[in-house]
């Protein structure tokens, strides 16, 4: 789904290489010799420039983790910066806030850090919610937004939810009619070209994500045949954080009732 924020590492691409390399680190892959060969896996978003810094933004936070920042990797992410790169997408506001970001990112990694990154045993972070779970999530206008649980599979360092928002915001946490209905929430607001609103969810950051605004469960709902799916694996599989559920809810139901035709005297 794209960006969720202005920081460095706020996209999907991004967090999806820096995932992809600690999981092959941990695995026992070299890490000076793993940019590379991510490189090789990425090579089609290296052709943009703005996906090619959010890669090498992604390696290079891993790699600095590790200790093994190489200057090369470091370099290319100046190089992308200093062209402007990683700037689409955003306003005018968002693109200083973003420019502040690149620039803190590029200082820190200029330091090495301070405690070297060794590689962890496979761990399997329990679930927080289970497939046919109904989700109500706190918005931040303002009332909730529902949501359902699709499929929970487990990497070999998270587990992850797929979970599929609903239309509308509703003054209370909705009914399970609600869920029954199936009124998918298809993105239309601003540039969203009536793309759905599902996502892989991780169990390690759920209690942070949601500390402010909180997500729940409150009902269950049978699965379809007919309900939304998607593969882990599938080439720009989104990644986004808990707090995406809310934010485009609201963001979709604004845009509707803006968009919706007036009626006057």
């Amino acid at each position: 789904m794209g960006s969720w924020g202005e920081g460095a590492l706020e996209n999907d691409l991004s967090m999806d290489a820096y995932g992809d390399f600690l999981d092959r680190f941990d695995s026992g892959a070299d890490a000076a010799k793993l940019p590379w060969q991510l490189a090789g896996t990425y090579k089609e978003c290296l052709l943009d420039p703005d996906s090619a810094l959010d890669f090498w933004i992604g390696v290079a936070q891993a790699q600095w983790e590790c200790g093994t920042l190489a200057s090369e990797v470091a370099e290319e992410v100046l190089r992308l910066v200093a062209a402007n790169a990683g700037l689409k997408g955003y306003g005018t506001e968002s693109q200083l806030r973003r420019q502040t970001a690149l620039a803190a990112f590029i200082q820190k990694i200029g330091v090495p850090a301070a405690k070297r990154r060794r590689r962890q045993k496979p761990a399997h972070p329990q679930p927080i919610f289970h497939p046919s779970d109904c989700l109500v999530a706190a918005t931040l206008r303002g009332g909730y937004a529902p949501a359902i649980v699709l499929k929970v599979e487990s990497t070999q360092r998270e587990t992850y939810h797929l979970i599929a928002s609903l239309r509308g915001v509703y003054p209370s946490p909705p009914p399970l009619e609600v869920y029954e209905q199936r009124e998918w929430l298809y993105l239309t607001h601003n540039k969203w070209q009536n793309v759905l609103n599902m996502g892989w969810y991780s169990s390690s950051t759920y209690a942070n994500h949601s500390r402010d605004l909180p997500i729940t469960k409150v009902g269950t709902s049978v699965l379809r045949e007919s309900d939304p799916t998607a593969d882990m694996n599938t080439p720009g599989a989104s990644y986004p954080s808990w707090g995406w559920i809310e934010n485009q809810a609201w963001k979709q139901d604004e845009w509707d009732r803006r968009c919706a035709p007036q009626t006057g005297a």
